[in-house]
């Protein structure tokens, strides 16, 4: 994921041609993956260590709640982008709209702010700690509400908005291929017949 992540963002910036707007949003999809894959490393190699001191012990603690908070703002801006991307593609092959850069600002705000106010959120409640393989929503019963609530109902909302979008727009270009593809010919003998039999056809030459 990691190494794939950078080749994206390297293509990106190697190559001029690829810098479309949508390819903007698959960039920002990919470091957005590159930094949750670091944060999920970091957080399981030094789990243990991070944990070991409680809630009251400094710095162990900080650092817990530090990739518990990037933990939960990475994945979420993951899935969110993955929207962006669907969204982008549906406006543009099915409502036929060829300017989606207006739809930017919408776009940073839904990726970024809403995952840092789930973030705060998590620490007013005190939310953030051990969650099994590293440090992000607690995993006791008392907190298992908040993973639903910031990560599994907005995940499955974006899937089945995915879903419905991609569907549209698989439908839209079928129509649109349907409608376009010329019909075949008979050939010259098959012609002549339906010519001779007195036949009308607008097909035929």
């Amino acid at each position: 994921s990691i190494i794939s992540c950078i080749f994206v963002i390297w293509s990106y910036i190697r190559f001029k041609d690829v810098r479309a707007f949508h390819f903007k949003i698959i960039l920002y999809l990919n470091i957005t993956d590159l930094l949750s894959s670091c944060v999920l490393v970091i957080g399981s190699m030094t789990r243990e260590w991070s944990v070991s001191g409680g809630e009251e012990t400094q710095p162990e603690y900080a650092f817990c709640l530090l990739v518990g908070v990037l933990v939960e703002f990475f994945q979420l801006a993951g899935i969110f982008w993955t929207f962006c991307i669907a969204h982008t593609l549906f406006m543009v092959l099915t409502v036929k709209d060829y300017n989606p850069e207006r739809f930017e600002v919408f776009y940073h705000i839904l990726c970024w702010a809403v995952p840092l106010i789930f973030d705060v959120i998590l620490i007013i409640t005190k939310s953030i700690g051990d969650s099994g393989l590293w440090c992000w929503i607690k995993g006791d019963e008392g907190h298992l509400v908040f993973r639903y609530l910031f990560l599994f109902f907005p995940l499955l909302t974006v899937i089945i908005a995915n879903v419905i979008l991609y569907i549209f727009t698989f439908f839209r270009l079928r129509a649109e291929k349907q409608q376009f593809t010329p019909r075949p010919s008979r050939g010259l003998y098959e012609d002549k017949a339906m010519f001779n039999s007195g036949k009308s056809d607008p097909y035929s030459v």
